[in-house]
């Protein structure tokens, strides 16, 4: 109960802080009179899970948030994506069938983007893998509105049949596309989704990389795990603060480990935030990864799965094992 309250108190806080995120991202370009809002070079930007500004150390012209405009900044925040997923329609009706067969001479008659977007909205509505085709010419149009709307196709769909068309979608030079795209894998579980998961972490929109973790719970382990090894080493530090969280929220042996590799960092910051990481985990605090590592081989066999410290009549079951 103890450890479920904490973790309850750590999701607040996690989510407080990237409340401060978001404000920060949407401000600094309106101050700098950008008329588009989009996400602030990283060189200035905040992590989630640390102080926007220690005391003293605002640095020059940093405007603070301000606080009127937090609700209003909170619902710009896109949605989060439904990652259960959407079931490919067996016994499609007559006019379904009727629509999935003209849409390929509908897109290539289309003249005006309107007319793609109509062609588009209605393939929204019919889950099917023939949809496909249709979102790879979208694809192709000169007007981003019509490539975020081809991503609104085969958002939920399940299959790994929708990869190359959201590869595609990720190198696109419009962030919104590329936003839609990532939201077009929340409900693919191929093991495969890993690396476009991990290339959007890179990307240089705030948005497109915490689209990431926005649906990262809902992955398979092994590809969380691919995200956490490629994250805790960004040069972003919102993908770093989210990939600590997501470790506490999701603990694992391969997972811890990964977080102490987080104590190379050359950021003392960034250490001392991993060290609070380990100390709620596992209890403890290093000056050194390696130090971590020579204590964690020697210890792990003391706790499961799941970082749950076992009962001492069970660790005498199990002895330590080589890293």
């Amino acid at each position: 109960m103890v450890l479920q309250f904490i973790r309850g108190a750590a999701l607040a806080s996690r989510l407080a802080a990237l409340a401060g995120v978001v404000a920060l991202a949407v401000i600094l370009p309106l101050t700098a009179g950008c008329g588009r809002q989009t996400a602030p070079d990283d060189a200035a930007g905040t992590a989630p899970g640390r102080p926007a500004d220690p005391p003293g150390r605002r640095p020059a012209g940093r405007p603070a948030p301000p606080r009127d405009l937090e609700a209003r900044l909170l619902a710009m925040q896109p949605e989060a994506p439904d990652t259960a997923g959407r079931a490919f329609v067996r016994n499609l009706s007559p006019a379904q069938a009727e629509a999935l067969q003209a849409a390929p001479e509908r897109l290539r008659q289309a003249a005006a983007v309107n007319d793609w977007l109509e062609v588009l909205e209605e393939l929204a509505e019919i889950p099917h893998p023939q949809t496909l085709p249709a979102v790879s010419a979208a694809l192709e149009h000169d007007d981003a509105s019509v490539r975020q709307k081809a991503f609104a196709v085969i958002e939920g769909y399940q299959t790994a049949d929708i990869l190359p068309l959201v590869r595609k979608g990720l190198g696109d030079a419009d962030a919104e596309v590329r936003l839609a795209a990532v939201y077009a894998l929340a409900a693919v579980v191929d093991p495969a989704v890993s690396a476009l998961l991990i290339e959007a972490m890179q990307d240089d929109s705030l948005f497109v990389r915490q689209a990431v973790f926005a649906m990262l719970e809902a992955k398979p382990a092994e590809v969380r795990q691919d995200v956490y090894e490629a994250g805790i080493g960004s040069p972003h530090d919102d993908v770093w603060g989210e990939v600590v969280s997501a470790i506490l929220f999701h603990p694992s042996h391969d997972a811890v480990m990964t977080l102490m590799t987080g104590l190379k960092s050359p950021s003392e910051f960034q250490r001392d935030q991993v060290n609070d990481a380990l100390q709620f985990l596992v209890s403890e605090r290093f000056d050194s990864y390696d130090e971590a590592r020579t204590w964690w081989d020697a210890n792990r066999h003391r706790f499961a799965d799941d970082l749950e410290e076992k009962p001492e009549d069970d660790e005498g079951a199990a002895e330590p094992t080589a890293p």
